[in-house]
């Protein structure tokens, strides 16, 4: 406590001035210095007081130096700043103990030749179904052949018009001479069976001459006579047989005419069906320009717009098939023991506040280097197991993205309180 100054007050009312100060105690009245030094003596590192210094009467005394504000201000910074620190590291490297990541099964769609996008049926996050329709891929010479063969198709159908035509006047034709001949053999048939029945009673009578001129019942004459007429009728009979028979043949040529006309019109009926087949199999390839969904899930991301080149080697479409999003955390080897296929866990997933519930479905089959992203997290090459993981409930499910980032939260030890009530003696 600083000694205070004494005032002097003087009996006319004058103003209070401050006076000498008081000596300190232990010290006499002459002034000795505290340090045992006669009065007047030189000490070392001290200088008397000059004229300059010495108080004058009536002057205002100096204000003490007040200590800086700032240093409370710059002090709560720093705390602040190094709780910061620690809260991060902690959250980052102490709080969780297992990191992961969601992955799904991704397919990528590519087209079956190079061509150019006509139409974009679908955008990115769209939901589609299997086989619906995503986008439509031209190939122009496949659109210039198919051109190529519709003309070939519709000149082939009217040279088979032509030839039709044609071979249905030959047809007719040959149906009256068909018509003709049949008639023809069918009359001369008639007469031959007519001549036939005459030659067989000429027959008979010659022979019944026969006996009569054996027994000179009948004249030579007679005989001669009867023998003539049964002779020129037989060559009668037999000139009619080859008539028939050329009839005949002549009925069965209108016939094998009509089977000819069918051979003429077999080779343009096979090519009509040729280019038919060609054109067939060319829309069947041009129907494989219609790039549609293999299954159903979300469209991620889309690589082409319309009027673009599509390349083969390179994918149009990457689709996320659906139900195939899944957890993976990848644990090392000594911490396996926590991770039974069915036990349920609870993880934190960015940007979510709330944690999602999972189960343990499989364990992987191999340990594998830890993933790029998640090497921060682990030993320089430690090797960790991958442990698959399912929601538990839709609401979990909708909170998974393709590639976040999930962590496993540290379980704090459990403390046995009883333990520790006997330990401080509160428990007998």
């Amino acid at each position: 406590m600083r000694p205070e100054t004494p005032v002097y007050r003087p009996a006319d009312g004058a103003p209070l001035t401050p006076g000498p100060a008081a000596p300190r105690p232990g010290n006499s009245a002459v002034g000795i210095d505290p340090r045992g030094s006669a009065p007047g003596a030189a000490r070392p590192g001290w200088n008397a007081p000059s004229a300059a210094n010495t108080p004058v009467a009536g002057a205002k005394q100096a204000p003490l130096p007040k200590r800086p504000k700032g240093r409370l201000f710059v002090g709560f910074l720093m705390l602040a700043m190094f709780g910061s620190i620690a809260y991060l590291a902690g959250t980052t490297f102490f709080r969780y103990g297992t990191y992961g990541t969601i992955t799904g099964r991704i397919v990528r769609v590519s087209p079956p030749w190079n061509g150019i996008v006509r139409s974009k049926h679908v955008s990115d996050g769209d939901v589609v179904r299997e086989g619906q329709l995503l986008l439509t891929i031209d190939r122009p010479e496949l659109s210039r052949k198919l051109e190529r063969l519709n003309d070939e198709l519709h000149l082939a159908v009217a040279e088979l018009d032509a030839e039709m035509a044609q071979l249905k006047w030959e047809h007719q034709v040959l149906g009256e001479r068909r018509e003709k001949a049949s008639a023809d053999y069918f009359e001369t048939w008639g007469n031959l069976l007519k001549e036939e029945s005459l030659l067989d009673a000429l027959a008979q009578q010659l022979v019944r001459s026969r006996e009569l001129k054996l027994r000179s019942a009948t004249s030579d004459a007679d005989h001669e006579a009867v023998q003539l007429a049964e002779s020129g009728q037989r060559a009668k009979v037999e000139k009619i047989q080859i008539a028939l028979e050329r009839l005949k043949q002549r009925a069965e040529l209108s016939d094998a005419d009509q089977s000819l006309q069918e051979t003429r019109l077999r080779p343009k009926r096979e090519k009509i069906d040729a280019l038919r087949r060609e054109l067939t199999r060319l829309r069947a390839e041009s129907h494989e320009g219609e790039i549609r969904a293999p299954a159903a899930g979300k469209v991620v991301r889309t690589h082409a717009f319309s009027g673009e080149q599509a390349v083969d080697t390179a994918p149009l479409v990457e689709l996320l098939c659906e139900g195939s999003l899944e957890v993976v955390l990848f644990v090392p080897q000594e911490k396996l023991v926590d991770f039974q296929a069915g036990r349920s866990l609870r993880l934190d997933i960015a940007p979510f506040q709330t944690p999602i519930h999972v189960e343990v479905t499989r364990l992987g089959d191999a340990f594998a280097a830890v993933p790029e992203s998640l090497e921060r997290y682990y030993r320089r090459g430690q090797q960790v197991l991958p442990v698959y993981l399912r929601p538990e409930t839709p609401a979990d499910a909708d909170m998974l993205r393709l590639g976040a980032e999930v962590r496993l939260p540290r379980e704090l030890p459990k403390i046995d309180w009883s333990q520790v009530e006997t330990l401080w003696g509160l428990r007998s």
